[in-house]
């Protein structure tokens, strides 16, 4: 394999080895208050869910209840 396919590869994964991205979705970087951080990652262990998930969920949620409001 050529080393510049190497390189291009590699950028796929983060530094664990795992893909960076999941198809159909992309990287967000939102800053949020500390508390707000360690009450949801506490939120996502107890039920067992990934903080991505538990995030992406009270987005769309915030979003129903916003169009909710404008229609």
């Amino acid at each position: 394999m050529p080393e510049d396919a190497d390189k291009k590869d590699a950028s796929k994964h983060g530094a664990r080895g795992r893909p960076r991205t999941v198809e159909g979705k992309k990287q967000m970087l939102v800053i949020v208050q500390e508390d707000v951080i360690k009450s949801m990652k506490i939120a996502a262990i107890e039920d067992g869910k990934p903080v991505s998930h538990v995030a992406e969920l009270a987005m769309r949620e915030w979003l129903a209840k916003r169009k909710g409001r404008k229609g």
